[in-house]
C-alpha cells in the first residue's frame, strides 16, 4: 500500500509538472554542475572546495532562492499544490548563500571584502608596488633609454646594459639571453621589495583562511545542500 501511495504521489508530481512546463515563465531552477559531487560525501572535506567550486555551490543557492520565487502566486500553488509542496521543502540556507555571494567573484576570485585584514593587505600590496615601480624607473633612468622596470620572479627588478654597470650598485638577478643586459635589485630597493614578500604571502594566507572558512560552511550545510539538488 505504502509503494501505492508513493507511486501515487509521483505520478501526481509528474502530471503537473508536464502541465507547468507547456505553460510559460520559470517553474524550477538548477545551478551548474553537479552540486553532490563537488561538496563530496557525508563527513569529508573534499579538497576540491575552492573559489570556483564555492561558485558553483552559490550557483545552487540562487537557484534554490529563484526556484521558491517562482512558486509565490497562490493561483500558481493551487494549481500545482504536489509540485508546490516539495517546493516548500527547499531548504532555505540564506546565511550561508549570503556569505558566499560577499566573498566571491564570479570566477571565483576573493573579494577584497571579504575581510577588513585582506583589503588592509591587498590596498598596501597594491600602493607599494606602485611606489616601488616609480622608485626604479627613475633609478633605472640613469643607464639609458632601453632600462626598465620589471619582474624577476615575484621581486622588481631593472633591466640595464650589462657592460660597464657597477656591479656593487644592485644585486644581480639574471642576465638576458643575449648576455647584454642584466636583471638588478638596486641595494636600495631590497628593503621594499622584502617587505612586498611578506604582504604578498600574509594576503595569500588570508584568502586561504577565508576559503577554508566557507568551505567548511559549505560542508556543515551538506545534508541540506543534497536535499536542494535532489529537489
Amino acid at each position: 500500500i505504502a509503494d501505492r501511495a508513493a507511486l501515487a504521489d509521483e505520478c501526481r508530481r509528474l502530471a503537473e509538472a508536464i502541465r507547468r512546463v507547456a505553460s510559460p515563465g520559470e517553474w524550477v531552477l538548477t545551478g551548474t554542475g553537479s552540486l553532490g559531487a563537488t561538496i563530496g560525501t557525508p563527513g569529508g572535506y573534499p579538497a576540491s572546495l575552492d573559489g570556483p567550486a564555492l561558485v558553483l555551490v552559490l550557483t545552487w543557492l540562487d537557484a534554490g532562492v529563484g526556484t521558491r520565487g517562482a512558486w509565490t502566486d497562490e493561483a500558481t500553488r493551487e494549481r500545482d499544490p504536489a509540485l508546490a509542496r516539495m517546493v516548500d521543502g527547499v531548504p532555505e540556507l540564506g546565511p550561508l548563500r549570503e556569505s558566499l555571494a560577499a566573498a566571491l567573484e564570479p570566477d571565483g576570485r576573493v573579494r577584497d571584502s571579504a575581510s577588513h585584514a585582506l583589503k588592509r593587505l591587498r590596498g598596501e600590496l597594491t600602493s607599494g608596488e606602485k611606489h616601488l615601480a616609480r622608485q626604479l624607473e627613475r633609478w633605472a633612468a640613469g643607464f639609458g633609454e632601453g632600462a626598465y622596470v620589471t619582474r624577476h620572479g615575484d621581486r622588481f627588478v631593472a633591466l640595464v646594459p650589462a657592460a660597464g654597470f657597477p656591479r656593487r650598485r644592485a644585486v644581480v638577478h639574471d642576465v638576458s639571453g643575449s648576455g647584454q643586459s642584466l636583471f638588478v635589485e638596486p641595494l636600495e630597493a631590497c628593503e621594499a621589495n622584502n617587505r612586498l614578500l611578506e604582504v604578498r604571502a600574509a594576503a595569500q594566507e588570508e584568502e586561504r583562511r577565508i576559503l577554508h572558512e566557507l568551505a567548511r560552511a559549505v560542508v556543515n550545510a551538506g545534508e541540506a545542500l543534497r536535499v536542494l539538488e535532489e529537489t
